[in-house]
């Protein structure tokens, strides 16, 4: 799923979503309207929230691209220490940093700018493709919306917390070959 994310980084590429959310949404015809009414408030809320989510998690991610940056930076500096050792598992620890930090920097950078799915209702298509009585129709449109949300969220999650992992092994083989090539 991480290496399918990054399709991301492509415009107009579509990245996959978990399938998170517990099954679709259930018969509400019987409902009265203060509940129906309800319904469509809690899904409002909940898409919302989604979006709040997506929002914190991608700029989590835009501060660890930075960081991912500033550690290649830091790297790249010392890498006449790694060079000069006199074997090389410096080099090899070195080499699989490097590349476990760029996959996660990529990863970072698909889930700032891959395309985002959340469900909305489109106020004009309501005017058109709704017949009255609407807040059923409406309610019944929001229970399926907030399950694209919810995967939504779940994936940009889980991508953003292999990125961790992913810069955080490099972040550690670094230091791990800068140690062991002044030892």
């Amino acid at each position: 799923m991480y290496l399918a994310h990054l399709r991301g980084l492509w415009p107009g590429a579509k990245v996959p979503s978990f399938l998170m959310h517990p099954g679709a949404p259930g018969d509400i015809s019987a409902w009265k309207d203060e509940d129906v009414l309800s319904l469509i408030e809690e899904g409002r809320r909940q898409l919302d929230s989604q979006r709040g989510e997506a929002e914190q998690i991608r700029g989590r991610a835009q501060f660890l691209f930075t960081t991912a940056i500033g550690l290649a930076a830091v790297s790249f500096a010392g890498r006449s220490t790694v060079f000069s050792a006199k074997s090389d598992v410096p080099l090899a620890a070195w080499s699989l940093g490097l590349a476990l930090t760029m996959l996660g920097l990529l990863g970072t950078a698909s889930v700032i700018v891959a395309r985002k799915d959340f469900g909305s209702i489109d106020a004009s298509l309501m005017t058109t493709s709704y017949e009255p009585p609407v807040p059923p129709k409406l309610a019944a449109g929001y229970s399926r919306q907030v399950r694209t949300g919810a995967n939504t969220v779940a994936t940009l999650l889980t991508v953003y917390r292999d990125t961790v992992l992913l810069v955080m092994l490099g972040a550690i083989l670094w230091g791990a070959a800068w140690l062991t090539a002044t030892a």
